[in-house]
């Protein structure tokens, strides 16, 4: 096997230094000077090999979205699960808070789809293509649900956990995480039990 390309090192390199600026210095404080120092290379490097600030943050978004994507689909398609509701609410409110860093730059950008509409549409893309292969997953396990009802329920739960996002910077950090796995839990038991 070949050596990597320049793009393959350097384009890792700068999204990894602006993730680290996001959850250092928020979302709209990581410019390109900053980024640029972070990851130790000249401004001319990230335009070269990203373009600016926009081409940035929807690199950003589609690593985001892609990688969180592929977890969530992997976490739900473990056939040996019995209920793939729990894999979806393990992941929601277990796994993907581990990385308090991943997790302060996801609800940057999820505050950020508030006024930049290119954020807003692929963030909706990535919820539905979520919401999809959660509804086909758990009907596929629980067919005694209804799709309507299921679809309600992956709303509820991906809402919770979103909220969840935006009360983690009012400073309730990763320690209220059980709490809101604890309501998806009951949630989830209500609907089955409906």
């Amino acid at each position: 096997m070949g050596r990597k390309s320049r793009a393959e090192e350097r384009i890792p390199q700068i999204l990894d230094a602006f993730e680290r600026c996001i959850a250092k210095y928020g979302l709209d404080a990581s410019s390109i000077p900053l980024i640029a120092r972070e990851a130790n290379v000249k401004h001319s490097i990230i335009r070269h090999y990203i373009g600016n600030r926009n081409d940035l943050i929807a690199a950003m978004v589609n690593r985001f979205t892609s990688h969180y994507k592929s977890l969530i689909v992997q976490s739900m398609n473990v056939e040996k699960l019995f209920d793939n509701t729990s894999a979806l609410i393990t992941y929601f409110f277990d796994e993907f808070t581990k990385n308090e860093s991943e997790y302060l730059v996801f609800s940057q950008l999820f505050a950020a789809a508030d006024r930049d509409e290119e954020i807003k549409k692929s963030l909706l893309k990535f919820y539905k293509e979520i919401e999809s292969h959660a509804v086909e997953v758990i009907c596929r396990h629980q067919p005694e649900q209804s799709e309507k009802k299921v679809e309600s329920l992956v709303y509820s739960l991906i809402s919770l956990w979103l909220g969840h996002t935006r009360l983690f910077h009012l400073g309730f950090g990763s320690g209220k995480i059980n709490d809101a796995a604890n309501a998806a839990e009951l949630l989830t038991n209500k609907i089955r039990k409906s």
